[in-house]
Parts: C-alpha cells; structure tokens; sequence
C-alpha cells in the first residue's frame, strides 16, 4: 500500500458483541484469540469492512481495555479509536477504496489479562483484493469467442473460471497484463459451444472474489436466418405469373388492330 494519504476516510467500526461458545473453549483455545478472514474483495470505488473478532476466554479475565491496531503491509494505519465498550469485535471500513488499499492487513491487540501480563494478540491477516468490473461479452475479434476481463490490485494466485451451464469448461492461471500504476488484467476466452448461461468466476482457491454471466442464443439466430432463407419468398415466380395476362391481352390487342 502506497503511503497513507486518505487517513481521514479511514473510519473505525468498532462492532460491539461479546463471542460465547456453549460448553466453554477446547483446550487449544482456552486463551483470548483473534480472527480475520483469509480474502476480502472490494470493489473499487466501494466502501469495505475488514472484520477483526476477538474471541472471548473462559479461563482468562480482562484487566484492561485493549489498544487496538491496525497494520497494512507492514506499516501502522492512524485513526481515533470509540472506547465505550469492553467488548472487543472490532473492524475498520475503508471508505471509498482505490487501487493503492490492496494489500494486506493484520488486526493487533494490547491487553492485560489475570494470568499473562501486557501482551499483544496478532490477527491472522486478510488480504483484501480491489477489483473493478468483470466484462465477459463476445471478443472483438471473434463472435464464436468469448471473453473475461477483470483489472485487480494484486494477484496473490488467482484463478479465473469459465462455466456453461453450471459445468466447468476451463478453470486456470489467467493471462497477465501489467499497468504502470500497479494494477493487474487478468483475461480468459473460451469458445461458444451452443445456447446456454455461460459464467466467468474469479476465484482465490475456494473463495468467489467476483463474476459475471453472459446467456447465448446464437444458435438460434442463426437457424432462425437459414429457416428464413430456406422458405424465402418465390417473388420471381410471382412477377411471372402477372406478366402472362399482360403479355395475353396485348397479343390480342394487336390481333384486333391488324384485322382492321
């Protein structure tokens, strides 16, 4: 992430809920924890929410009200944090997200338990991947084709995948084009093979980022155009069948001219 020039669009939500499990905490997690998600996407342009739960112990008892903290790629993220609860579900909202908010974000925690002293709980981090619109239409340069596109701010192993009614037809490491700011366009093609709802996913392993549908019936268009030209209308036939009166009345007005 490029410098932090937009801290006064950054908004802190602090999301106030005490997490309980029935039945206490398995052994392994008897201890305060922290939770992010793997992936966030975030459309560009959008506001996003990066989620930060801390997991409430049952055999640990808060002494303090944690110092929250935020860390993208490394670098500490300014903003005012609302103290009005011991709770401690917190997130912070990106407003309004650019290409340079890609990256990657650690939840930190200061606190003082009853059994440890000051410490600091890390989050396991979110990768949060900016994107813009996914377009998947006929090419350009060829109507059997068609195409998927879809710029992002990062590639950290993203897969695009192309369906034709639910069935996978293509599921691989998309072609690469590099901008100068930074950002990525990943592209995908793949042939028409009939009528049917096609779908382009772009995926980070088992986790939809964004995608995009497009339903074909060119088939029946164009069995529609050679039904069309099969029983086209006989319109010679038509013009023949009126010139042969014509033709009869004027050899008989000419035999009538010539008796005279």
């Amino acid at each position: 992430m490029q410098g932090f020039s937009r801290h006064e669009k950054m908004l802190l939500h602090v999301c106030f809920m005490v997490s309980a499990f029935c039945g206490g905490f398995p052994a392994a997690r008897a201890e305060f924890s922290l939770q992010q998600p793997a992936v966030v996407a975030g459309p560009l342009g959008q506001d996003v929410l990066l989620p930060c739960q801390l997991l409430d112990s049952q055999h640990e008892k808060l002494l303090n009200q944690p110092v929250l903290y935020w860390e993208v790629d490394g670098k500490q993220l300014p903003f005012n944090e609302n103290k009005t609860s011991s709770s401690f579900n917190k997130s912070i909202e990106l407003k309004e997200v650019r290409w340079s908010d890609g990256g990657t974000y650690e939840c930190k925690l200061s606190m003082r338990t009853d059994r440890r002293r000051s410490f600091r709980l890390k989050g396991n981090k979110t990768t949060l991947i900016v994107h813009d619109t996914m377009t998947f239409n006929l090419s350009s340069h060829h109507d059997s084709l068609l195409r998927c596109e879809v710029t992002v701010s990062q590639d950290p192993g993203l897969t695009l995948t192309l369906t034709r009614n639910g069935c996978v037809m293509q599921s691989s490491a998309p072609s690469e084009r590099r901008a100068a700011n930074g950002t990525i366009t990943l592209s995908a093609t793949v042939h028409l093979s009939g009528n049917g709802q096609y779908g382009c996913q772009l995926r980070l392993q088992d986790v939809l980022i964004t995608s995009s549908s497009f339903h074909s019936q060119q088939a029946g268009r164009y069995q529609l155009q050679d039904e069309r030209r099969r029983y086209s209308e006989p319109w010679l036939l038509y013009a023949g069948l009126l010139l042969v009166p014509a033709l009869v009345l004027l050899a008989v007005v000419a035999a009538m001219l010539m008796c005279r």
